[in-house]
């Protein structure tokens, strides 16, 4: 997680940095200060990295409708217009990507990061160590333009963070007096912009993280762009001095300096002195205005891309249910809780109190939204115990109004379900519950009963599937749901499914789909309920869904034709 986490933060950091160098250029084009994108892109970058470890975050993340990452078995059964329908092994979510092998480099990247870290911090004490012995030996001058310390070879420079002082070396003191003021005065204009602040802050995300390449370029703009905002309010002040002025930025250039890396310098470094150079020489192009507003919105789209790029997660993709992984002790079911996660079970849970579970359905419908024919389906992940009862739910899902998720959480909480089982034993699981709100779903004579535990319903004739039965989904009862029993094909054909292009490009999706399971647990039909929003995703989901095998549904001991909701997944990462 840890690798993949880093280089999700690289590419995110590459984006903002593009994005900032075309806002400074839209804020060169009309003269104004350059500081400002990469000063925010430094801190935004990692924020933006940041987000998809945050439960809870509002990143966009519309490349991936649905990856939530979360798996579980999920109940069968219909309950008004709640349909709980799944596969007991299969997880609501199949992930396919390369975390599982980046994650072996976690370790790796820890030490190095680390490393990293300790080297650059020790790097920066050993600065201030050194910087504090020579200020021992510089003498404080007093100039007609203010009180300066004179060093050997170090300067003209700015020392200091908030309390700053102005270091010139010796040979600055035989300039002449306009030439040694305008020295001054860009050293004063520094002090006056804290831009010692500045540029350390900047360091200071170096620092956390070291191994951010696209971080340290940022870091390098923002510190030529300091000196060129500054060479701008010096030049604005003494318009007559700007060939004066571009003359120092060569003389000081020229001369050796042991000015170290934190400071702000007059002349910093002979890479930064032909950009400064220009700088004092541009002439503004009459299409100016045009050319920042284009620069200004290309820069701030490359930054939202950066933010609606899918974040890494921890997803496992398709688990074998007879792995022997499982923690069948129920005290063991509190840190289960915490978060959405597959158990292996062999026996699926099913809703024992249809009857009051679809009248909570009708009495939650928000009345104001039911009245003027607004629905929604909440998609909803809850955990239930051994005893089959519901101890969280989580929202994997919104239907768009916040009323419905919460008519949605509180149907789910009503839920009462037979505990799943595993190898005979009770096991706490989380399933995925689809809660739908329509006036049509609650109105409607058509849906299907499912009779309370502990009653004994008529017996229902079962009859042999054929092409009518396979042409639409429908409702079968049934106490036993189907179990996949070829995961590892399944992983491996979904993998196989993933289009290239889509896949190189990190473009994912979840496809919804209803198959209809005969009484050998063969899938006849396969159709789309939900698009993933990409035609291609949408065609590899329907080949991933007809190449499962099941084991067959049961009713009273007699298997029986069922349709069932499949959701998968594909994710790059």
């Amino acid at each position: 997680m840890l690798t993949a986490w880093v280089l999700f933060t690289l590419a995110i950091t590459a984006l903002v940095a593009l994005g900032a160098r075309l806002i400074e250029g839209a804020l060169l084009e009309v003269s104004a200060p350059t500081r400002w994108p990469w000063i925010a892109g430094l801190f935004a970058a990692p924020l933006i990295g940041l987000l998809p470890l945050l439960p809870g975050a509002p990143a966009l993340r519309s490349l991936l409708p649905g990856s939530g990452g979360a798996t579980g078995g999920e109940a069968a059964g219909e309950v008004g217009s709640v349909l709980v329908t799944g596969v007991a092994g299969l997880p609501a979510g199949i992930q396919v990507g390369p975390d599982h092998l980046l994650s072996t480099f976690d370790p790796w990247v820890l030490a190095l990061w680390a490393g990293g870290g300790l080297l650059l911090g020790g790097y920066g004490a050993a600065l201030s160590l050194r910087l504090a012995r020579a200020r021992a030996s510089w003498t404080p001058v007093r100039l007609p333009e203010g009180e300066v310390l004179v060093s050997d070879d170090t300067g003209p420079a700015v020392l200091g963070l908030f309390r700053t002082e102005i270091v010139l070396p010796r040979w600055c003191l035989s300039l002449p007096s306009n030439q040694r003021a305008l020295i001054l005065a860009h050293e004063n204009e520094h002090r006056s912009a804290h831009d010692t602040t500045v540029v350390a802050a900047g360091a200071l995300a170096l620092l956390l993280m070291p191994w951010n390449l696209p971080a340290w370029w940022m870091w390098q703009r923002l510190r030529t762009a300091v000196e060129v905002d500054c060479d701008a309010r010096v030049t604005r002040r003494a318009p007559g001095d700007r060939r004066t002025y571009g003359d120092l930025l060569l003389l000081v250039g020229a001369r050796p300096s042991m000015a170290p890396t934190p400071l702000t310098t007059f002349s910093k470094s002979r890479s930064s002195l032909g950009r400064r150079i220009h700088m004092l020489t541009r002439t503004r192009s009459r299409y100016f205005l045009p050319r920042a507003l284009i620069l200004s919105l290309l820069g701030v789209g490359l930054i939202v891309v950066a933010c609606l790029v899918p974040g890494p997660d921890d997803s496992e993709g398709l688990t074998d249910p007879h792995v022997e992984t499982l923690q069948t002790d129920p005290d063991a079911s509190g840190e289960l809780a915490q978060s959405p996660q597959f158990t292996p079970h062999d026996e699926s849970p099913t809703i024992r109190n249809s009857a009051d579970v679809r009248n909570r359905l009708s009495e939650a419908y928000p009345s104001m939204l039911r009245d003027n024919g607004i629905g929604g389906t909440v998609m909803i992940h809850a955990f239930i115990d051994t005893e089959g009862v519901v101890q969280a739910v989580q929202i994997v899902e919104s239907s768009g109004h916040a009323a419905l998720d919460d008519a949605g959480l509180d149907v789910a909480r009503t839920m009462e379900f037979t505990p799943a089982r595993h190898r005979g034993e009770t096991v706490p699981v989380w399933i995925q519950v689809p809660i739908n709100f329509s006036q049509d779903g609650a109105e409607t004579e058509e849906s299907p009963e499912l009779v309370p535990e502990g009653t004994e319903p008529e017996p229902e004739p079962v009859a042999a599937p054929d092409a009518e039965d396979a042409a639409q989904p429908y409702f079968t009862p049934h106490d036993e749901s189907p179990t996949i029993r070829n995961s590892a094909d399944v992983t491996d054909r979904l993998s196989e499914a993933y289009p290239s292009m889509l896949r190189d490009n990190g473009i994912g999706g979840t496809v919804m789909v209803h198959v209809f399971i005969d009484t050998e647990g063969v899938v006849h039909e396969a159709q789309i309920v939900e698009s993933s929003g990409h035609a291609a995703l949408d065609d590899a989901g329907l080949d991933v869904a007809r190449t499962m095998e099941f084991t067959p549904a049961r009713n009273r001991g007699e298997t029986v034709p069922v349709w069932i909701q499949v959701p998968i997944s594909f994710s790059a990462r």
